[in-house]
């Protein structure tokens, strides 16, 4: 009997050795999908932001996901409030996925340059009592932009200027062969969208390939920008193969159904070009619901086209209810219920619908100024 109880011990602690072996290799292959890095870059003028990459390790330069939080939410707490990570790690096995931290959000607070972020004309307007400050702040703690009650301040135009630094970021790393950014997908939360239509917008103003002796330094661009610009070039907007946007929510106020529907017919190839997926809560009855996607999808970019304006359908552009919630914003990830099922079937229907566009050198050495006045949106 002992013999029997002994070899039944032995056999017990060799399953579990076994088990607790093929647990940890399964754990291990997940992690071994890409590397998470901790990085950071500078805006044009010049707060440093702090984010994640999510470096994919499948062979090859990879597409790109650029993630969006809400400028707005509750506390500041940046990317890090909601499952953007788990978001990211999901999607990191087949892209490299950027999420970061909005300026004055979770841990993008420092002011690299007090010269030129205090220089600049739009960040003295709207923060006066600091910029005559002495010494000037060097962290954008004490610069509280976003007012209680998360009301909308007139200034969130300006943080465009974040996603065209997170995009130079990425093309430095896609002229180093690391990726490929000649495709780029955004992913964004409530007002994030209209964040990224205004970026989209500035995109179709420069540049894929920075051109000898042209310095782009301010979008968008001038007449003497575009008298030296040789040929008809390609447009960085070409290289956004599509957003996905949740819950997608206009600033009240400044950026509205008008001021987009204006954008749409500035720059037709950003109707036509730059796909789209609106999710949202079916039982989501605010303006953060079907009424936010609603105005983006039907007015703004009258997706499923209109005859009488002589307006063809768009392709791969649609929207789409979560059922059976009424939760909104970045609250739709983490939760299963069918978000991120969503967001993977898209980005693999539109992976193939695309298919695989090839690095090209961008040559950016300095990251453009999204200028909000001259687009409008800032008086």
């Amino acid at each position: 009997m002992k013999h029997r109880n002994a070899w039944f011990l032995r056999t017990a602690i060799l399953l579990a050795v076994l088990l607790w072996g093929s647990s940890s290799r399964t754990v291990s292959a997940q992690e071994e999908k890409y590397d998470k890095q901790d990085v950071n870059f500078s805006t044009s003028d010049n707060v440093e932001l702090q984010g994640v990459l999510y470096k994919t390790k499948k062979p090859g330069p990879q597409p790109c996901i650029i993630l969006l939080h809400s400028p707005t939410v509750a506390g500041n707490k940046g990317s890090a409030h909601g499952d953007w990570d788990g978001l990211a790690k999901t999607l990191a096995g087949d892209f490299n996925v950027l999420r970061f931290d909005f300026r004055g959000h979770g841990k993008s607070d420092l002011i690299k340059s007090k010269t030129d972020f205090w220089g600049n004309l739009v960040n003295q307007k709207f923060f006066p009592r600091e910029a005559r400050k002495q010494p000037q702040p060097e962290s954008l703690k004490s610069v509280d932009y976003i007012q209680k009650n998360n009301n909308y301040h007139p200034y969130l135009p300006m943080l465009v200027n974040d996603i065209m630094a997170a995009r130079i970021f990425l093309d430095a790393k896609n002229d180093a062969g690391d990726l490929n950014t000649s495709t780029i997908y955004l992913i964004g939360a409530g007002d994030a969208a209209s964040l990224g239509f205004l970026y989209l917008l500035a995109e179709w103003d420069r540049p894929q390939v920075a051109q000898p002796g042209v310095n782009i330094s301010r979008l968008p661009l001038s007449r003497v920008d575009l008298f030296n610009i040789k040929g008809r070039p390609e447009w960085a907007g070409k290289d956004i193969a599509g957003a996905i946007w949740l819950s997608a929510e206009y600033p009240e106020g400044y950026m509205n159904t008008t001021f987009f529907q204006n954008v749409v017919k500035l720059k037709t190839d950003l109707r036509d070009s730059n796909k789209m997926l609106f999710l949202y809560g079916a039982d989501d009855n605010t303006r953060t619901g079907k009424k936010g996607s609603d105005g983006f999808f039907n007015k703004v970019l009258v997706a499923e086209g209109n005859r009488a304006l002589r307006v063809d359908p768009i392709r791969m552009t649609k929207m789409i209810a979560i059922p059976k919630t009424k939760l909104s914003g970045v609250d739709l990830l983490g939760k299963d219920i069918g978000t991120e099922k969503e967001i993977v079937k898209y980005l693999k229907d539109m992976e193939t619908d695309r298919k695989v566009v090839a690095r090209i050198t961008r040559n950016y050495t300095t990251t453009p100024y999204v200028d909000p006045v001259q687009y409008g949106v800032i008086k």
